[in-house]
């Protein structure tokens, strides 16, 4: 029903929920409990829900530690990626969370070491605390399964710290096509779509999408993440100029008038998991709570 949008995702997720409730009942601790918890991560973190991702992830653990199969390589990446994002955002020093991804990237079995996702996720950890912008949008490019979901937590950090690295760094103007690129604005030659082989073609169980575009996904072409990357650049106080056809970032004239323009609220008015019935529903069984 989810993957023929049959399903809003304020339904599926009741739906989901008792079905964790049924298994919590039962004390189910198989195959069956595992891919619910798998499916309901995955509806989760396609639509942003945090909360409940957490918890899904949460139970998976333990599920794993018994030693029920499932897809362990998936979320023991997405693990990685979660811890590795709140450690950028809350810093590296910040204790409980950088503890708690050194103690994760410890338990990895060596079996899984060489699978995609978790090669993915080392590398994007790496990137991120070593700042390395352009490798993170190569790997926000290719990342499997749900992963840019993740990624996109620290994409706009990672865009604002480059952009002060380099307005900093370089004293001649730079071609804002090369900056469209390191920033992930323009699309990567190298990049297959991201989704791994489980997701070609089809949405993984618990998916409305067979493809996770991502909130910083970069334009359809050069031509247009050039454009997107001029205007991200003039919103947070970058000079760009024009010399003949080439826009260039005036690093000189920049310095000192970078700013992160004000976030305004969006409205998903397109998003049909907002209809007013669900909404109604929701509060009314909260209500009976």
């Amino acid at each position: 029903m989810i993957a023929r949008g049959e399903a809003s995702y304020f339904y599926s997720l009741d739906q989901f929920k008792g079905m964790r409730q049924d298994c919590t009942v039962q004390h189910l601790r198989n195959g069956l409990a595992v891919r619910v918890y798998e499916a309901h991560a995955r509806s989760s973190l396609e639509y942003g829900d945090t909360a409940e991702f957490n918890q899904c992830q949460a139970r998976l653990g333990h599920l794993y530690a018994d030693g029920q199969p499932g897809c362990v390589a998936e979320f023991t990446a997405y693990r990685v990626l979660y811890e590795t994002v709140h450690c950028a955002t809350a810093g590296w020093r910040g204790g409980g969370m950088a503890k708690s991804l050194l103690h994760t990237i410890r338990n990895i079995p060596r079996e899984l070491m060489g699978s995609s996702e978790i090669r993915h996720a080392l590398q994007v950890r790496e990137a991120v605390m070593t700042y390395n912008y352009a490798a993170f949008f190569r790997l926000y490019a290719s990342a499997p399964h749900l992963g840019r979901a993740i990624m996109d937590v620290v994409a706009e950090v990672m865009r604002w710290g480059g952009l002060n690295a380099f307005v900093k760094a370089c004293d001649l103007p730079l071609p804002v096509s090369e900056m469209a690129q390191l920033l992930g604005f323009s699309p990567h030659s190298s990049s297959s779509g991201g989704q791994g082989a489980e997701g070609e073609g089809k949405p993984l169980p618990g998916c409305m999408r067979a493809h996770l575009a991502g909130e910083a996904a970069s334009a359809p072409s050069v031509e247009e993440g050039v454009a997107e990357c001029t205007a991200w650049l003039r919103d947070h106080g970058a000079v760009v100029v024009e010399k003949g056809t080439e826009l260039l970032l005036d690093t000189k004239a920049s310095r000192g008038k970078l700013f992160v323009p004000e976030v305004t609220a969006k409205v998903a008015h397109g998003d049909e998991n907002l209809s007013v019935n669900d909404f109604l529903s929701q509060a009314q069984r909260n209500l009976a709570v």
